[in-house]
């Protein structure tokens, strides 16, 4: 089984991209997939990143890099669960070809160095935990803006603060998205150093600031051939395969998915 995770700040169109690859595999290329989101196998996780990301983003930096080792601890701690027991169940019950992973290990050492945790710390944290590595990691990258827009277009209420500024309630409370852009940059930069870390032949970053048929035509064949060692470009049947799919389709309600 091989297996690819989608990291990046929110807002770059990990889920949907991921999603939109999936049914790519499976209907295009006949492989068995499956893509699973760690939230929604770690719920409380969730919350603990809610509040973590609350004092990032709102510069309240008292007490943040305790929590940014707390969360580090209980983010490597239940990937390594998963990695003892939903992935290999994956592999050894089912005949899945190709796992798809909506964030991962990369999207820890990204966010949680922002205090001063060093993204190598947090890599070797993970390891030490057994934590599953991923054979391909896309790293996904947008301009601030666009990711800031597509991330208020998705969420459930729009406010307007004082001073005309634009915030956006999340769970975790209101977060003036403008006061963010900075640190979300610093985030992407260093999402951006990552592959010397984990090594650059198993990353892929790649701009999605195009539409998601234009972010298809020149993926699939970069992820074919890191994973499967041929390129789907050079095939004269690929370009016939991308006029066959109805993009709007493609993307599924929910995770964990097979098919």
């Amino acid at each position: 089984m091989k297996a690819v995770s989608f990291d990046g700040i929110s807002g770059t169109g990990k889920s949907q991209i991921m999603r939109l690859l999936m049914g790519y595999f499976k209907t295009m290329e006949r492989k068995k997939v499956a893509g699973f989101s760690e939230n929604l196998i770690a719920p409380e996780r969730e919350r603990l990143a809610e509040r973590v990301e609350s004092l990032r983003l709102t510069g309240c930096d008292g007490g943040s890099l305790k929590e940014d080792v707390e969360f580090t601890n209980t983010a490597s701690s239940d990937r390594a669960y998963i990695s003892r027991t939903f992935i290999p169940m994956l592999s050894i019950q089912t005949d899945v070809e190709l796992l798809f992973i909506d964030r991962w290990t990369p999207t820890n050492m990204a966010y949680q160095s922002l205090n001063g945790l060093a993204p190598d710390e947090i890599y070797r944290m993970h390891q030490e935990k057994g934590v599953f590595e991923p054979d391909l990691h896309v790293i996904l990258t947008c301009p601030i803006e666009l990711a800031v827009e597509r991330v208020d277009k998705r969420v459930s209420k729009v406010v307007r603060g004082v001073a005309g500024k634009m915030s956006t309630v999340m769970s975790g409370g209101a977060v003036d998205i403008q006061a963010s852009y900075e640190k979300k940059r610093r985030i992407q930069d260093a999402f951006l150093r990552l592959p010397d870390i984990l090594g650059q032949e198993r990353c892929v970053v790649f701009d999605t600031s195009r539409s998601f048929e234009q972010i298809v035509l020149k993926l699939v064949p970069i992820v074919t051939e890191k994973l499967f060692g041929y390129n789907l470009a050079f095939s004269p049947h690929f370009q016939e395969r991308l006029d066959e799919i109805d993009f709007p389709e493609y993307p599924c309600d929910h995770m964990v998915i097979s098919g």
